[in-house]
């Protein structure tokens, strides 16, 4: 995961900031630079989790993604000018395993914002335990289980909030791309940034944004 090829550059570094913050190219900041800043000099780790079992989440079958093997096999280019859709080239093998270490799951979002003592933690787990880091690479969105699965498993999870700081409207296409129609919500909302974002589907929405984050 390049989430970890990250953690290692920082600690490349001797952990020498105090936060990071997991983002994608389409998420865009709620608060300007000063309320950021100010938020998250209150201290504290950010994660969203849950422990397992979750018979909210895809009718309690989640845990699947990581017991079972799953397999991305190749797709000619071609194929995906004509619509193939990524999940078609999937393959799922039904063989139960565990977690190393008897570790209990835990799941959530991707989006996290974690103190460097979580990433230091998280640094030192997985190079002592190469093993753990193994045994997701066969699994299915192993974002959303390997650091809370790893943190919630910790001495440290009392100090995380079981929170995402990432507005996320849970709406085809999953997420919802955010449009001009969101801007109330979007203002309302507590969090830091937001996702997902497409100019292509609504620049107005960007422009709305940069306003507020300039008028502060």
């Amino acid at each position: 995961m390049g989430m970890l090829e990250g953690i290692a550059e920082l600690a490349r570094r001797n952990f020498i900031y105090d936060y990071a913050i997991q983002l994608s190219g389409q998420d865009y900041p709620l608060k300007t630079d000063t309320e950021i800043r100010a938020r998250l000099a209150a201290g504290g780790s950010f994660m969203e989790s849950t422990s397992w079992p979750m018979p909210e989440w895809e009718n309690g079958r989640a845990i699947k993604r990581i017991e079972n093997f799953h397999l991305h096999l190749p797709v000619a280019p071609w194929l995906r000018k004509l619509g193939w859709q990524p999940m078609w080239q999937h393959l799922t093998v039904p063989m139960k395993r565990n977690i190393p270490g008897g570790l209990h799951p835990h799941f959530g979002s991707a989006f996290w914002c974690l103190h460097r003592s979580c990433l230091k933690w998280i640094h030192d787990y997985v190079t002592q335990h190469p093993e753990y880091v193994r045994f997701f690479q066969p699994a299915l969105l192993p974002e959303e289980c390997f650091f809370q699965t790893l943190l919630m498993n910790s001495p440290l999870a009392s100090s995380i909030n079981r929170r995402t700081l990432t507005h996320i409207e849970w709406r085809p296409p999953w997420p919802g791309i955010m449009t001009l129609a969101d801007l109330p919500r979007l203002q309302a909302s507590d969090c830091l940034f937001a996702r997902k974002f497409d100019p292509v589907v609504d620049a107005e929405i960007l422009d709305a944004l940069d306003a507020l984050l300039a008028a502060g």
